[in-house]
């Protein structure tokens, strides 16, 4: 009742500021409440598990191809103390493209049917999640003795992780019995309802991540055209990819920081990968250490140093900074491609929504501020006219769905999602050599190579609707600039570049690529013929 007392005032103020059209739209509002239609502007407004940004045939591929390679390339010896169902979360995995199906079909046609159709694939989704959770949980409970990790964003214990876990798990279920209340409202047998007003009211509220200290030191953005310039050996595509720009990190205690994103193929399934690389500074891991695990193999060989990607292995929190920047990334391009046209009296929410999208547009670097700037003026826009309103002054139905759906993304951090799963694809090429050479406990396995953040979603707002960090303690920015950074890797700007000039370390990094071909194309080889083999065995029926 209070949700709906406070949707209830802000919309009498905008009524009151706004005129007779508003009333109208308010009177409108309360007349769907308990309709199907009144379901899906809740989901739409306020979405519960949402991920918009890939189609769910994009999405089904990606995970049959993800599976599959999972399938071959996590270590056998892990079989015995924990299934790869409890190592990545394939039963929420497998439900997703059939929500996203339900949930597409709902916000185009609401009728009973859909809203039906949603409710059943949507409490599966959730639902699914909670057993990968559990079964995560389980390999985290199995450790007696609490394992300490080191990464570059700070340092965590198995224990925290899995008390992380707990709170998503009981997070997932409040929002099970909310999406129950909401559909109970729906059918008319609750005595108390969700508020499609309060969703409007709140539409867009949550696109932030998080307050982050981050004001110890600034990376320019020349340094990051540099690194985008010396990382083409390694990602070709990088450079004619824009620089993006966030205000703030999960990773890293110092801002702003530079990111591009690099599409490849994997290398296992030949589908399209998203990889979003760090060019505040370049990490490399030092080969020629003799307690590094590929010393034998690589030093030997002639190796000196390898690119570390930024990924989970560098921060469990990755996640919230790749979903940050390729909703900039996916944001920036559809206005591009498309601008919003707006006709109609510009109220001064209006102007301010063509002017946010202008600065957009005018961006050679992509910022978070602009980003951010935009998102709100798009929220205060469908918050003050409406779904049915806007799409008039935009010209179409799906014009207003494209603005809603490129905000809810924002709160999802679930654009190019496919493409995400594409690089979880392609990273386990180095899930399995490694552990050619050493093992390692199915707590490790989990915490630094599953992508928590990511694939459980746990960067998701619509998900977890509060930031809480897998990582214990967080490293501060004179941490993070250390020589010697998390074991053998280390930073360029700050160490290495006394030793090797950008032109000595692009060599380098293309030597590395033709010596790490020929010590480790054997493995990747013998892994994909082991993947042709297990497809031609076993057919996926999950769909």
């Amino acid at each position: 009742m209070y949700r709906l007392k406070t949707g209830l005032l802000c919309l009498l103020l905008v009524a009151a500021l706004f005129g007779i059209g508003a009333w109208e739209r308010l009177h409108e509002m309360y007349t769907m409440q308990g309709s199907a239609a009144a379901y899906a502007q809740m989901q739409q407004l306020d979405p519960l598990f949402a991920f918009p940004g890939s189609t769910p045939e994009s999405l089904t591929h990606a995970v049959s191809e993800f599976k599959l390679s999972a399938a071959v390339a996590v270590p056998p010896y892990l079989e015995g103390e924990a299934t790869r169902d409890a190592l990545y979360p394939f039963r929420f995995l497998d439900q997703l493209p059939r929500t996203e199906t339900a949930r597409r079909a709902l916000l185009a046609e609401p009728t009973q049917e859909h809203a039906s159709m949603y409710h059943a694939a949507l409490h599966a989704l959730i639902s699914s999640y909670i057993d990968d959770l559990r079964n995560a949980r389980n390999v985290l409970l199995q450790q007696n003795d609490p394992a300490e990790f080191d990464f570059l964003s700070g340092k965590t214990t198995s224990a925290h992780i899995e008390e992380r876990l707990a709170h998503a798990q009981t997070d997932a279920q409040s929002l099970l019995a909310q999406e129950d209340r909401r559909w109970q409202c729906e059918q008319g047998t609750a005595s108390q309802c969700e508020s499609l007003i309060y969703a409007r009211a709140t539409f867009g509220t949550l696109h932030s991540a998080q307050e982050l200290e981050s004001q110890s030191e600034s990376s320019s953005t020349e340094e990051a055209v540099e690194n985008r310039k010396t990382l083409t050996v390694v990602y070709p595509s990088l450079d004619s990819s824009p620089l993006i720009e966030l205000s703030s990190s999960a990773c890293y205690a110092y801002a702003p920081i530079y990111f591009a994103v690099a599409t490849t193929s994997s290398r296992l399934s030949g589908i399209a990968a998203a990889n979003v690389v760090l060019l505040s500074d370049i990490y490399l891991d030092d080969t020629t250490r003799t307690d590094h695990p590929f010393y034998h193999a690589l030093a030997s060989a002639g190796d000196t140093f390898t690119y570390q990607p930024f990924n989970v292995y560098l921060c469990p929190d990755a996640g919230e900074d790749i979903g940050d920047v390729l909703a900039i990334s996916n944001l920036s391009a559809s206005l591009r491609t498309k601008p919003f046209l707006f006709s109609g009296s510009l109220t001064p929410t209006a102007q301010q929504f063509i002017q946010a999208q202008k600065h957009v547009l005018q961006e050679n670097v992509y910022t978070q501020r602009t980003y951010n700037a935009f998102i709100s003026a798009s929220s205060m826009l469908v918050r003050i006219y409406g779904i049915d309103a806007l799409a008039h002054y935009l010209g179409s139905s799906e014009e207003a769905a494209r603005l809603t759906e490129l905000v809810a993304q924002s709160r999802a951090r679930s654009a190019d999602l496919a493409e995400v799963l594409g690089y979880f694809d392609d990273l386990q090429v180095g899930s399995y050599i490694p552990y050619q050479y050493r093992k390692s406990s199915p707590q490790a396995f989990l915490i630094a190579r599953s992508g928590l953040s990511q694939l459980f979603a746990l960067n998701n707002r619509t998900v977890e609707p509060i930031f809480r960090s897998l990582v214990e303690v967080r490293a501060t920015a004179s941490d993070s600039n250390n020589a010697l950074l998390n074991g053998t890797i280390r930073s360029y700007t700050h160490d290495v570049s006394k030793e090797l000039s950008r032109n000595e370390l692009q060599k380098t990094l293309l030597q590395d690529i033709q010596i790490r071909q020929q010590v480790f194309g054997g493995f990747i080889s013998s892994l994909l013929d082991a993947r042709a083999r297990y497809a031609h065995t076993h057919t996926d029926t999950s769909h």
